[in-house]
């Protein structure tokens, strides 16, 4: 004999109502919310961290190139050829008759080295949208040469500001301490 298993009208199998259903999706979105707002944030302080590190590798190679020329270099001569020193541009006599010039022009700092004989080899070492670079020297006795870079900033008032970024001391014929 088989018992019957008879359900009553009251018994209701267990089930989420619709307004429950509805509380966890909301909650959900909030949740999903959040995290694509805390990922969206990662992602911009990852990018101007690169943005800021580019940077000051770029005017550390800078530093580094500078005070090693200026290291190995005999003299810094006031002209050479058409090239005169002053704020925008730095003139460097090496060894064997070359010479290198450090030149500020169109909002770039153009290398350009002139071996004794074959053509002349010119690096760009500052792109433009990078700031500003000035030379700076003591007087025609004084073998400290400088170089210093500075950046314009809007601050939050609009007001531009000045910022120095790096400066550069080397001496001619000297180490690179």
């Amino acid at each position: 004999m088989r018992a019957a298993c008879v359900m009553g009208s009251g018994a209701r199998r267990p089930a989420f109502s619709l307004l429950e259903m509805l509380v966890v999706i909301v909650a959900l979105g909030i949740l999903i919310g959040l995290l694509a707002m805390t990922m969206l944030g990662i992602v911009r302080v990852e990018g101007s961290s690169r943005v800021a590190l580019d940077r000051l590798s770029i005017y550390f190679r800078l530093a580094d190139q500078f005070r090693d020329d200026v290291a190995q270099a005999e003299a810094a001569p006031r002209q050479w050829q058409t090239h005169t020193a002053g704020p925008a541009c730095l003139i460097l006599r090496m060894s064997g008759g070359d010479y290198l010039v450090y030149r500020w022009e169109a909002n770039q700092l153009a290398r350009s080295h002139f071996p004794g004989s074959g053509k002349p080899v010119r690096t760009l070492m500052l792109a433009r949208g990078r700031g500003e670079v000035a030379f700076q020297r003591g007087g025609d006795q004084d073998r400290l040469l400088e170089l210093h870079c500075t950046e314009t900033r809007l601050q939050r008032d609009q007001k531009p500001a000045t910022h120095t970024l790096l400066e550069i001391a080397a001496a001619l014929g000297g180490d690179r301490r």
